[in-house]
């Protein structure tokens, strides 16, 4: 049986950097390869697409050069309206081939992406297990949607109605997943973070889901079926250090810990960060991090381990935003991770988010409006010029599928009719589009705001010194995005004041 296991194309033409194309490897369809390949039949031939590399007439190209028995497509939401058109390309040249749908926007609306494509199933939430008992009865000639039924964590199309079968639970031991299978794909495209002071540089996840709920992240899709299994899981210390040591043995020098949180406690940090001491590897790490917890014994650790730089999630310079939006955290407490990683010299990069929306305890929605936000950006600047932070950025609120903030946005009507099912208006960074309306907020006050933002994080690069030739065409093309916003801002500007009354503008 042939399977092609595929990272849907962006419906778009995409740039090296945007969306993070080029980045790094598609992980996910890489870890559904090797668990196929230890835990599936022997005879299975697997192969492998990252389409935003690709794009998308040349990902159905590569698809139907030898057309597979079953085509799996990833999808986030920014790229499904590519996967859309990957599967009906593929169903059209070859009806006989099975289609599968997984990922987090799949995973989110499972029903729409049956209704939108030739899919014959979709896949919720964590994929190995259940795409591996999927693929087993479809190779053993179970086919009839009634009888795929058994397979926990799917949607199925039976007669004319879309059915959900009972939720599976996680994979509790990580450790059971081999590797990414890297061999699949050409690795020399892939650049890493743009700021990785080694080359080359890689992802690796360390864990998998979130103990936290916070409304604005998407995680809350990988929680239906949790029950009293762990969200949260960690793999083990020797299973991180073998997996760094196959990828020193490849020549990767920088790792980035894509995982939520590289400290969601403290023990299982501390004990990573003693085996990745001991090995003696070369390497440097950088990491998602949160502000607690946090003590002068784990960030001693980081240093030595060599982690240099951590992504923190504050947010926001507004209380009641962090209490309606579940973050629970505290600003005293940010500042004291800040001081604590900057005293030991790690770089922090502060992320931020502009005009977020909540509800209060009575159902009524709460908005942060300009005054707000423009206190959040004020807050991040603070931290900034008090050298708590090396470089921060300020993304505008949207809700992603399978959030809470989607559900919010949904009974509150927030998301713009013409967006709804629109789903290649989710990347709002291309050209000037937002999915969201804020009441009382207009457009022209949220990308002034957002272009405020922008100045400081280049400055912060600047003056940190992280760019360098090998990064050059990502900040060109970066640079070149914003100056042609703020061209247009000001050009707006521009005609507004010559359509004035008394300007001697004619009408």
């Amino acid at each position: 049986m042939k399977i092609h296991l595929v990272f849907a194309p962006t419906n778009f033409h995409l740039n090296p950097g945007d969306l993070g194309c080029g980045n790094d490897p598609p992980l996910g369809i890489l870890y559904l390869a090797s668990w196929l390949r230890q835990y599936g039949p022997q005879d299975l031939e697997l192969a492998c697409t990252d389409g935003p590399i690709w794009g998308l007439d040349e990902t159905i190209a590569k698809v139907l050069e030898n057309p597979p028995d079953v085509l799996g497509i990833s999808c986030t939401t920014t790229n499904v309206i590519g996967g859309f058109k990957l599967a009906q390309a593929v169903k059209a040249a070859h009806p006989a081939v099975k289609i599968v749908f997984g990922g987090p926007h799949s995973s989110a609306l499972p029903e729409e992406t049956l209704d939108r494509s030739p899919t014959d199933a979709v896949v919720i939430g964590e994929g190995e297990v259940t795409f591996g008992e999927l693929i087993d009865h479809w190779r053993r000639g179970v086919t009839d949607p009634e009888q795929l039924m058994t397979i926990p964590g799917l949607c199925l199309r039976v007669g004319d109605r879309f059915v959900r079968t009972v939720p599976r639970g996680f994979i509790e031991d990580l450790d059971t997943i081999p590797f990414p299978a890297r061999d699949l794909i050409d690795l020399r495209p892939y650049k890493g973070y743009p700021l990785a002071r080694k080359r080359p540089s890689t992802t690796i996840l360390i864990a998998r889901g979130c103990p936290f709920a916070c409304t604005f992240c998407a995680n809350n899709i990988w929680r239906e079926g949790e029950e009293e299994r762990p969200v949260y899981r960690v793999r083990s210390p020797d299973n991180v250090v073998a997996e760094l040591r196959q990828l020193v043995g490849m020549g990767f020098l920088s790792f980035f810990d894509n995982s939520d949180e590289f400290n969601t406690g403290l023990k299982k940090p501390k004990e990573l960060l003693r085996k990745i001491i001991a090995a003696d590897l070369g390497i440097e790490i950088m990491a998602q991090f949160r502000a607690v917890p946090i003590d002068d014994e784990l960030v001693d650790l980081m240093v030595e381990a060599g982690l240099w730089y951590v992504h923190l999630g504050i947010e926001t310079g507004n209380p009641e935003t962090l209490e309606g939006t579940a973050k629970k955290v505290k600003f005293n407490k940010v500042e004291e991770c800040c001081r604590i990683l900057k005293k030991r010299g790690i770089k922090v990069w502060g992320l931020f988010m502009y005009f977020n929306v909540w509800e209060n305890p009575d159902g009524s929605l709460a908005i942060e409006d300009v005054e707000k936000s423009t206190r959040t950006l004020e807050y991040a600047k603070s931290l900034y010029k008090r050298k708590l932070i090396d470089f921060f950025g300020g993304s505008i609120t949207t809700p992603v599928p399978g959030s809470g903030l989607w559900q919010i946005a949904s009974r509150h009507n927030l998301i713009k009719p013409e967006c709804v099912g629109n789903w290649d208006m989710w990347f709002y960074k291309r050209d000037l589009r937002l999915v969201s309306i804020f009441p009382g907020v207009s457009e022209a006050e949220i990308f002034k705001l957002h272009q405020k933002t922008i100045k400081y994080t280049a400055l912060g690069l600047i003056k940190a010194r992280v760019l360098d030739f090998r990064n050059l065409p990502f900040t060109l093309r970066r640079g070149s995005y914003f100056l042609k916003r703020e061209v247009l801002r000001l050009g707006k500007v521009v005609l507004d004041s010559l359509s004035l009354p008394g300007s001697g503008a004619s009408s």
